[in-house]
C-alpha cells in the first residue's frame, strides 16, 4: 500500500511555496555535508534557474539566501550576492492583476540599488497552461519552469530517500501520468487532467484562442475557446465543452446596427442553426444538431456536435478528431462569410 503523499493532500500554491523554498535552501554552502545530494540538486535547481536567462551561467554557487513573500513576491533567491532571482509559483491558478509586471519593477529596482545583475524573473507552473497563455509570459519577459523541467531536475536525484523530496517527486510524476492519461483512457472516463492533455496535444494543430477552465451557473469544465466571429452586431464563437462541441451567440450587442434589431434571441438562434447545419449536410455531414436546451445565461448554444461525432469514442485517436474538428470549423468560416457578404 502506498503510504500517504503530503503533497495531495497540500496541494495549494503556498505548500508549493515551501518546498521550492526549502529545496533552493539546501544549495547553500552551509549544508554542504548535512545532505551531499540535497546540497547538489539544490545547486542543480538555482543553476538551471540562472540558464533561462543567462544561457552560458556556469559560476559556481556558493552562497544562497532565499526568502518567502518578500515584498509579496512567491520565492526571493539571492545568489553569490550577485544575481536576484524572483519565482511566481503556480499550481493551477493563472496570472491576475497584472501582477508579474509589478514583482519585475520591485526586483529590477532592488538590483540596481544594490549593484546586482539584472533579475531572473521566473514563472514556475507545475500544472497545465495553455500556450498561448504561457507566450504573454514570456511577451513580459518572464522564462517558464514547467513541471516537465521540474520532473527532469528531480529524477536526476533519484537516489534522495528524504520523505519531503520524494514526496513531491512523486506528486509531480503523478500529475504528469494524469495529464497523459488521454492518450491510453477511455474517453468516457477522462476527467479534468485527461482533458487538459489533450488540450495541450491539439493546441498546436487547431486555430484556437486559448483554453482553460470556465466557470457557469450550471457547472464548471475544461473549455478549448476555439473562434470568435462577427455576424452582422451579433458575435458568435465555438468551444469544445470537455465533450460537445459548441457553437454559441453571445447576447452583448457590439452594433447599433444589429442584427438583431426586428428579431428575438429565439429567432436568430434558430436562424443560424439552419445556416451552418445546411453547411454541414452540403458535405454529407448529418452530425451537427440544434440544442436541447436554449439558455437563458449571456450566451445561448445555437449548434452542438457530440462528442461520439467529433471526438469519437473508447481510446481517442488525436489526427482524427482533429481533422474532423477542422472540417466543422470550416463549416462555421463559410456560413459566416456567407452571411457578411449580405450585409
Amino acid at each position: 500500500m502506498e503510504k500517504p503523499n503530503i503533497f495531495e493532500i497540500a496541494t495549494k500554491e503556498l505548500s508549493q511555496d515551501a518546498f521550492i523554498t526549502w529545496l533552493l535552501m539546501w544549495a547553500d554552502d552551509s549544508y554542504k555535508t548535512t545532505d551531499e545530494d540535497l546540497h547538489q540538486c539544490g545547486k542543480e535547481f538555482i543553476s538551471a534557474l540562472i540558464k533561462k536567462q543567462y544561457p552560458n551561467f556556469s559560476e559556481s554557487i556558493n552562497k544562497v539566501k532565499v526568502k518567502r513573500q518578500e515584498k509579496k513576491i512567491d520565492v526571493w533567491v539571492e545568489v553569490n550576492d550577485k544575481y536576484l532571482i524572483i519565482i511566481e509559483d503556480k499550481t493551477n491558478s493563472r496570472e491576475h492583476s497584472e501582477q508579474l509586471e509589478k514583482y519585475k519593477k520591485i526586483s529590477e529596482k532592488w538590483c540596481q540599488e544594490n549593484n546586482k545583475e539584472k533579475p531572473i524573473c521566473i514563472y514556475l507552473k507545475t500544472g497545465n497552461e495553455c500556450e498561448a497563455n504561457l507566450k504573454k509570459i514570456r511577451d513580459k519577459e518572464y522564462s517558464t519552469f514547467s513541471r516537465e523541467n521540474f520532473i527532469n531536475l528531480l529524477n536526476k536525484f533519484k537516489q534522495i530517500k528524504n520523505n519531503i523530496f520524494v514526496d513531491f517527486r512523486k506528486r509531480m510524476l503523478q500529475i504528469d501520468n494524469l495529464t497523459n492519461g488521454y492518450k491510453t483512457e477511455k474517453i468516457s472516463e477522462w476527467k479534468g487532467y485527461e482533458w487538459q492533455g489533450f488540450y495541450m496535444a491539439i493546441e498546436d494543430k487547431v486555430k484556437h484562442k486559448e483554453w482553460g477552465y470556465r466557470n457557469t451557473v450550471a457547472r464548471g469544465f475544461w473549455s478549448f475557446w476555439l473562434t470568435w466571429e462577427k455576424v452582422g452586431g451579433i458575435s458568435i464563437y465555438s468551444q469544445i465543452e470537455q465533450g460537445k462541441l459548441c457553437f454559441k451567440i453571445s447576447k452583448k450587442i457590439e452594433s447599433e446596427k444589429s442584427i438583431n434589431d426586428h428579431k428575438t434571441w429565439d429567432e436568430i438562434r434558430d436562424e443560424f442553426y439552419e445556416l451552418i447545419s445546411a453547411k454541414g449536410k452540403k458535405y454529407g455531414c448529418e452530425c451537427i444538431k440544434k440544442p436541447k436546451r436554449k439558455g437563458n445565461g449571456p450566451s445561448m448554444n445555437y449548434a452542438v456536435v457530440e462528442q461520439k461525432d467529433w471526438l469519437g469514442e473508447g481510446v481517442v485517436d488525436v489526427d482524427k478528431a482533429v481533422e474532423k474538428l477542422n472540417r466543422y470549423l470550416g463549416f462555421l468560416r463559410e456560413f459566416v462569410e456567407e452571411y457578411n457578404e449580405k450585409e
